[in-house]
């Protein structure tokens, strides 16, 4: 079913007034249900409330501090959500507790997105229901290991961003110019680095596609340039 049509199934399931989602290798600490509820139930308002979140190794040691903090202070290069909708979608799914009214409105997860950028999806939809409240204390463990899915850098995990791209280029690109023309932007990064990845596997043909591709969405680009040629040229 994918990661989306799981949750999916897990919400209609279950009978309480709030859903809440726990990847399997993350940690909920035991005061993170307590203070969300409590928020929610204080601000009728908001569909949904969500934590900061410290990084772990395999061993459970902490490893990074606060990284929803420091990732909405970090200076980002290139093209980002924040930049295309004025605020950041990227909310953590272990982090965060949903009024389930809201959820079942908005029809819960594109199952289509079955991989990757389900949760960024349902966050552009859900804020159209109502306010969300950022709690700035750690409630959530993100467990980073050798086997997870975002780290893994395969082939599904790229098509799975380039879906989940066309499917906000169909959503939103006929908003502005200038929306389109940043997700043009992250679609040429998705392919570019899809092509340096194909290059690396020595499949330089599809390298080359890849990289050409990522040259019609944006042809700015001197890194791409300097992967096709060394994709056409392997020894250079």
């Amino acid at each position: 079913m994918g990661q989306a049509g799981a949750r999916n199934a897990g919400a209609k399931r279950g009978t309480g007034t709030y859903l809440a989602f726990l990847d399997q290798d993350d940690l909920w600490l035991p005061h993170k249900l307590d203070r969300q509820v409590a928020v929610l139930e204080s601000n009728p308002d908001a569909v949904l409330g969500h934590c900061d979140m410290d990084r772990i190794d395999e061993l459970g040691r902490v490893t990074e501090q606060s990284l929803v903090s420091t990732n909405r202070k970090s200076v980002q290069k290139g093209p980002t959500m924040s930049q295309l909708f004025g605020w950041n979608p990227c909310i953590y799914p272990s982090t965060m507790l949903i009024r389930r009214a809201a959820f079942d409105c908005i029809g819960g997860f594109d199952s289509e997105l079955s991989r990757w950028g389900d949760d960024i999806d349902l966050m552009l939809r859900l804020k159209r229901e109502g306010r969300f409240i950022f709690l700035e204390e750690t409630g959530t463990q993100y467990r980073k290991h050798s086997t997870n899915f975002s780290e893994s850098g395969s082939d599904l995990m790229f098509r799975c961003a380039d879906k989940f791209l066309q499917t906000l280029m169909t959503r939103y690109a006929c908003e502005s110019r200038r929306k389109n023309a940043l997700l043009q932007r992250m679609l040429a990064q998705v392919y570019s680095d899809w092509g340096k990845m194909k290059m690396r596997s020595g499949s330089h043909g599809e390298a080359q596609r890849l990289l050409l591709r990522s040259l019609r969405y944006y042809p700015w680009k001197f890194r791409t340039y300097s992967r096709l040629i060394r994709a056409v040229v392997p020894k250079f």
